[in-house]
C-alpha cells in the first residue's frame, strides 16, 4: 500500500507542476484542468499517508510532495471558491441562453427537445451537429422562428436557434481545421447585444491543441473589438486552469461565469467526478449582469447541458 501511494503522490505532484506549462504541449494542458481531483486526492492521501511515516527521511519526503502540490492546486482553486447565492428572481429585462452539447446517443434528441419546451430560454446554441442531424433541428427549433445553422461531418457544427431577431451573422473558420465560428449580434430590450459561440478543438494532439489555442486568439480579438456588451458561448476544450484561458482572459478582460457562482463541472457524464471539469462556458463583458446560472440534467450527451440568464 505504501508504494501505491509514494507512486501516486509522485505522478500527482508532476502533473501538478508540468500544468503550468499548459502554454506550451497539449499533453500538459489536458493534464492542467484537473486540479480540483489533484487537490482532493492529495488532501485524502495526505491523511492515509500519515500513519506509513515513522519519521523515516523519505517519509518527510512524500509529506512535503504533497504539502507543495496541494498549495499549488488550492491557489489556482481558491479565486472560484464562492459561497454566496446568485439571484434566482426573474427580471423583466432578462435574457435567457441554454447551452447543449447535440452529439446525443444513438441520435436521439427527445431529451433535449424536452428540456428546451420546458426551460423556453430565448436563445438555444447547440455543438457538435453533424450533417446528418441537421434535419432534426425544425423540429427542435418549432417555437424559434429565428435560427443560422452550420452542420459538419465531425463534431464541430454548430446550430443557433432563437426566439429574438439574428442580424449582422457572420461565420468565419479558424485554423488548420477549418473550425466554425459564429457570431451575431441582437437587441434585446433596446440594448444591442454581440454573441460568438465556438466549439473549440480538444487538446488530443498537438494540432488540435494549436488550432484550439487559435481559435481562442480569435475571439479575444473579436472581444476587443466590440463596444457593446458581449457573450461567448461554447464549448471552449479548457478550463479556468489553464495558461491558454488566463491569456485569453487577459487579452479580452472577459468574465467567466465561474467568476460569479464558483466551480461547477460540465463534463462528462460518463465517469461522474473523477472526470468532471468544466469546459463548457459562458465569458461576458460590458453593460449585462448575470443573475442565475444552473448546469442541467443529462440529455443523452457526454455533455450536461448548462444554462445562464442575464439581466440586460
Amino acid at each position: 500500500m505504501k508504494l501505491e501511494l509514494e507512486f501516486t503522490i509522485i505522478v500527482i505532484f508532476l502533473f501538478t507542476v508540468a500544468s503550468y506549462f499548459s502554454h506550451i504541449y497539449h499533453i500538459f494542458d489536458l493534464i492542467c484542468h484537473f486540479r480540483l481531483q489533484y487537490f482532493l486526492i492529495l488532501s485524502l492521501l495526505f491523511l492515509l499517508f500519515m500513519p506509513f511515516n515513522k519519521k523515516i527521511k523519505a517519509g518527510r519526503i512524500y509529506i512535503t510532495l504533497m504539502t507543495l502540490a496541494i498549495v499549488m492546486n488550492f491557489f489556482e482553486l481558491v479565486p472560484f471558491f464562492k459561497f454566496s447565492k446568485h439571484n434566482n428572481t426573474p427580471a423583466s429585462n432578462e435574457l435567457s441562453i441554454l447551452l447543449s452539447d447535440a452529439n446525443m446517443e444513438k441520435n436521439d434528441f427527445t431529451k433535449l427537445g424536452r428540456l428546451i419546451n420546458n426551460r423556453e430560454p430565448d436563445i438555444v446554441i447547440l455543438q457538435g451537429i453533424k450533417q446528418d442531424q441537421a434535419f432534426k433541428l425544425k423540429y427542435l427549433g418549432a417555437a424559434y422562428p429565428y435560427n443560422y445553422n452550420k452542420p459538419r461531418f465531425d463534431k464541430f457544427g454548430l446550430a443557433i436557434l432563437s426566439k429574438v431577431k439574428m442580424h449582422n451573422i457572420k461565420l468565419v473558420t479558424v485554423g488548420l481545421y477549418d473550425i466554425p465560428v459564429i457570431t451575431f449580434d441582437a437587441t434585446i430590450h433596446g440594448k444591442n447585444i454581440s454573441i460568438l459561440t465556438m466549439q473549440g478543438s480538444p487538446s488530443t494532439h498537438q494540432k488540435y491543441y494549436e488550432n484550439r489555442n487559435e481559435m481562442l486568439d480569435t475571439a479575444a480579438v473579436w472581444a476587443n473589438s466590440k463596444s457593446n456588451p458581449i457573450i461567448i458561448a461554447g464549448n471552449l476544450n479548457t478550463t479556468m486552469y489553464s495558461e491558454n484561458y488566463k491569456k485569453l482572459i487577459k487579452d479580452s478582460k472577459l468574465k467567466s461565469i465561474a467568476d460569479i457562482t464558483g466551480l461547477y463541472a460540465s463534463w462528462t457524464t460518463k465517469i461522474p467526478f473523477l472526470l468532471w471539469i468544466p469546459i463548457d462556458m459562458f465569458l461576458f463583458k460590458g453593460d449585462i449582469k448575470p443573475v442565475d446560472f444552473k448546469t442541467l440534467k443529462n440529455v443523452g450527451s457526454d455533455h450536461y447541458p448548462i444554462m445562464i440568464f442575464f439581466e440586460i
